[in-house]
């Protein structure tokens, strides 16, 4: 019985990773509007309400936009380099060497890394969008 459930748990993350590297646009998008909610909720005086709104149209114009060329050209690089410096950020700051070339060596691996994954995930929907089309 227990490996039967680590095998589900195992399955489950598995599951979740690869559904993250396939549609990495819509996880950036609505992590996108959860930031800019905060953002908005701690600068503004707007109403909360309203703020959720103006979120959820900043991630729908996200993932809009990321399934276009342009778009993707525009925003993916952006989000590349928050998740670099993010990435680099987690692992560096307890070491106490915040400024060193180790961290912006990190910050470019892991900024190239999701680009690719915004490249690939970008191509397997205009294959799926063709697929769906009849075109193959």
């Amino acid at each position: 019985m227990k490996a039967l459930f680590t095998f589900i748990l195992v399955q489950l993350g598995l599951g979740t990773i690869l559904l993250f590297f396939n549609h990495i646009s819509i996880f950036e998008s609505i992590f996108f509007g959860i930031v800019l909610y905060g953002i908005l909720l701690t600068n503004t005086e707007l109403d909360p309400t309203i703020i959720i709104l103006i979120c959820i149209v900043s991630a729908i114009v996200s993932i809009g936009l990321q399934r276009t060329k342009a778009g993707l050209f525009l925003l993916a690089p952006l989000f590349s380099l928050f998740w670099g410096w993010w990435f680099s950020y987690l692992i560096f700051t307890d070491s106490g060497n915040v400024a060193t070339i180790e961290r912006y060596i990190v910050w470019g691996i892991i900024g190239l890394l999701t680009f690719g994954l915004h490249l690939a995930s970008y191509r397997a929907g205009i294959q799926k969008r063709r697929i769906a089309s009849g075109e193959i």
